[in-house]
């Protein structure tokens, strides 16, 4: 986020289905953190806006977490501009299943063009896909390896932006290997 990765207008949440938990943005470097200064209403609309568990089916667990304001991607070549951007609302949830994992993050900006502003610098990054396959890299465990990563196709329509960004992984445990995938879905409204 993911259904989102970060932010959105009226809230881009972030939605992360992966058959394991990659957690954590990497450290290369020093995040340019948006300004936050949170409002009732739209703290109600990102509350709104995040995965609840009416949402999933049976057998998932978990909830409502609190949000990391400060969490952003970074690496040595994703360097994102946001400090010129205000934050005025966000939520977060975590829900597990055997098998899966899921995080949705929504944050809402103060205007529109801050929500334009921040999908060009953030999600249309060229650098983006290589900080992500950097990021992955450094939270897999030894028994895990990255196969590929890159954008995939997403849905578009109904005045919102979506953009899907998969990652591949070959996960050895008792001698066998299998598939993991970690996707990434990004969209604002």
């Amino acid at each position: 986020h993911t259904v989102a990765m970060k932010k959105g207008l009226v809230a881009r949440p972030l939605l992360v289905l992966a058959a394991l938990a990659l957690a954590g943005a990497a450290a290369a470097g020093t995040a340019d953190h948006n300004q936050v200064k949170l409002t009732a209403a739209d703290q109600a609309a990102a509350k709104k806006t995040v995965i609840r568990i009416a949402d999933l089916g049976s057998g998932w667990k978990g909830g409502a977490v609190k949000p990391d304001l400060n969490d952003a991607l970074v690496c040595a070549n994703y360097h994102p501009k946001q400090s010129d951007l205000v934050l005025t609302g966000a939520a977060e949830s975590k829900y597990a299943v055997t098998g899966a994992q899921l995080d949705s993050v929504a944050q809402v900006f103060r205007t529109a063009d801050m929500v334009t502003t921040d999908w060009h610098r953030s999600v249309l990054n060229p650098q983006l896909v290589s900080c992500l396959r950097e990021t992955r890299a450094g939270n897999l465990t030894p028994s895990a390896t990255i196969a590929s990563v890159g954008r995939i196709a997403f849905p578009q329509g109904h005045g919102i932006l979506a953009r899907e960004y998969r990652t591949v992984l070959n996960v050895t445990s008792s001698g066998s290997t299998v598939k993991g995938i970690v996707d990434l879905v990004v969209f604002t409204r």
